[in-house]
């Protein structure tokens, strides 16, 4: 599915936003759950890197 590029790194700022404030939290309360959910969205920023590069070809 092409979408244009400007969604995925839209996309991208927000989750490697989203990433951040994920682990401020993870290391004030190192917990399973903030543990997860860094690796979601590190998951998440992954995928849509890869979207983006495939994109611009």
């Amino acid at each position: 599915m092409m979408m244009p590029k400007e969604i995925y790194s839209d996309a991208l700022r927000g989750a490697r936003n989203q990433l951040k404030m994920a682990k401020r939290a993870y290391k004030i309360r190192p917990t399973i759950e903030n543990e997860r959910r860094v690796k979601a969205i590190r998951r998440r920023c992954s995928i849509y890197g890869e979207l983006q590069k495939e994109d611009s070809k």
